[in-house]
């Protein structure tokens, strides 16, 4: 990039990659890396700056770096917070704070990449531990505050469902993720604020949202890939894609018109 844009992408406690937990394990209670990436309007170059640990934390690079076009952070494997309250959360809530009114007319977005609500998402009404359910989703929903105001920047969150949000391969796994995306939707409604699962309904995406015009987030539910059980899929499929082939398609196309947007593929697995 050479246009003089900021921008800040913050990795939160993503267990498997930053932390070394056992795969599938619960998102840790430490550890943050952040990668600060622009570009300087007088040298033309781009940087980026990588650091842990969690006394590095996302505020300070805020003040560090002065003002971003747009703030990114990225939280996986959260889906079991702890009680009252869960550290690592009320770190990144103290983040996203700081982001909306330190980043000046920057837009900040939450990114949550999945695992969210350990260990089968979300069961049927009346189930045994429902409540408990909706609280470990609704933690994370917490951290995005309430709906901007005065000159705070504006927040947008994006679920990523991931393998225990689709109770793995259970039959009645699609029925639980498009329970987490009613979940999330109310939430949406009752709080004003912006919030959503993506790809919604079970759909495998892509779904691109693009971030103030400097950054393109891509979407991708690969647990529909990678499941054999119920899933929308095929002629008699309601999402817009149907099929493996499709999504690869509609992933290329939506990378090759993001223009100089930085692109930032969001999924549960790898997918390279």
């Amino acid at each position: 990039m050479s246009d003089g844009r900021r921008i800040l992408v913050a990795l939160v406690a993503v267990a498997t990659l930053l932390a070394g937990s056992a795969v599938g394990s619960p998102a840790p209670t430490g550890g943050v890396t952040r990668i600060v990436a622009g570009s300087s309007a007088s040298s033309g170059g781009s940087n980026v700056v990588a650091g842990a640990p969690r006394s590095a934390s996302a505020s300070a690079a805020i003040e560090q770096s002065g003002s971003m076009d747009a703030i990114v952070f990225l939280l996986g494997d959260a889906g079991k917070p702890k009680k009252p309250v869960d550290p690592v959360l009320v770190s990144l809530a103290a983040d996203i704070e700081a982001a909306r009114r330190g980043s000046e007319s920057g837009e900040v977005a939450v990114a949550f990449l999945g695992d969210n609500v350990y260990e089968n998402g979300v069961p049927g009404v009346g189930s045994s531990g429902y409540d408990e359910y909706v609280r470990r989703l609704l933690a994370q929903v917490d951290v995005l505050g309430e709906r901007t105001s005065g000159d705070a920047a504006p927040v947008r969150g994006v679920f990523i469902p991931g393998n225990h949000d689709w109770a793995g391969n259970r039959d009645d796994g699609w029925e639980r993720i498009r329970r987490q995306d009613d979940l999330l939707a109310r939430a949406a409604s009752d709080r004003d604020i912006d919030v959503a699962l993506l790809p919604a309904g079970g759909c495998p995406g892509p779904e691109a949202v693009d971030v103030a015009g400097s950054v393109r987030l891509i979407a991708i539910d690969t647990q529909w890939w990678l499941r054999t059980g119920p899933k929308p899929i095929g002629d008699d499929s309601r999402c817009r894609t149907q099929s493996v082939d499709g999504l690869l398609a509609r992933l290329k196309a939506q990378m090759e018109s993001a223009g100089s947007r930085l692109v930032v593929v969001l999924s549960h697995h790898p997918v390279a």
